[in-house]
């Protein structure tokens, strides 16, 4: 199914002239690197004013700032309809990329895949699907048109760790290296649903991002 996905800004100092771009690079983002892999189909576009957005299109909003000094979430309106927001930060697009990309694959936030868990003595575990969050620190942003946007993990993630305890480039922006790769973002256990399992510190948003 085609998503269509509408950029729109109410922050003061971004207007239209600065989204346009963004938005053509999370598109280009999308049809050549992202939805191949994950097997999404999604326009994107940016909008003036909500008024001019049509019907039927997911809302992601630049906004001055975010409550508790997040830099971007995603959710579901009180129709079960997804939209994301985003703060105005120095790195706003990256932020932007990731929270669309986040929406396609998991719209409705409940998306999850059994793993092991690396914490221990926690056996198997359900993990949020969240395909920015452990790779979401800005050196693994890539350029898209002179646009910086996210890096997202592939679907071969949860594929079970080599014995070096390595995984091989699960990362789109590495995917042609290996190189250690940080647990995903919170893993929910079957017998404990409030357990979680973290990445590590050198990973963590300067923002929450969920």
């Amino acid at each position: 199914m085609l998503l269509h996905i509408a950029l729109v800004s109410i922050a003061r100092d971004v207007t239209l002239a600065h989204l346009a771009p963004v938005s053509a690079a999370i598109q280009k983002q999308i049809s050549r690197d992202f939805g191949p892999m994950w097997n999404v189909q999604a326009t994107v576009d940016a909008f003036d004013k909500l008024e001019d957005v049509p019907i039927g299109y997911w809302h992601v909003l630049l906004q001055d700032e975010l409550p508790n000094g997040a830099a971007g979430l995603h959710k579901r309106d009180d129709n079960k309809q997804p939209f994301a927001l985003v703060a105005l930060t120095t790195n706003w697009p990256v932020f932007m990329s990731h929270e669309v990309l986040e929406m396609l694959v998991d719209p409705q936030g409940n998306l999850t895949r059994a793993g092991n868990s690396l914490k221990s003595g926690q056996g198997r575990v359900e993990y949020l699907i969240e395909v920015c969050d452990p790779c979401q620190a800005s050196r693994f942003a890539y350029s898209v048109n002179s646009v910086m946007v996210s890096d997202f993990y592939t679907p071969q993630y949860f594929d079970p760790v080599k014995s070096s305890g390595v995984r091989s480039a699960t990362c789109f922006n590495s995917r042609s290296t290996e190189r250690k790769r940080p647990s995903p973002t919170r893993a929910r256990s079957p017998s404990q649903s409030k357990a979680y399992a973290r990445f590590p510190t050198e990973f963590q948003p300067t923002g929450a991002i969920p």
